[in-house]
């Protein structure tokens, strides 16, 4: 289990005028659920400020 007591990290907000001229790809709830067997906490990483990190179990995501 994830001990979540310590502080929250929270992302604060900014206006940029980069522009991302890259790719990304999106991926579905679903997706997610099967590379992380339904994220399951036993795949935990790491936590960052953009919240957990997952083991994917999939190739290619």
């Amino acid at each position: 289990m994830v001990d979540r007591s310590g502080p929250e990290s929270a992302s604060l907000s900014f206006r940029s005028n980069i522009a991302y001229k890259g790719s990304a790809k999106t991926f579905t709830s679903s997706d997610m659920e099967k590379a992380t067997d339904n994220f399951n906490e036993l795949g935990v990483l790491g936590e960052g400020g953009f919240g957990l990190k997952l083991l994917s179990n999939e190739d290619g995501l």
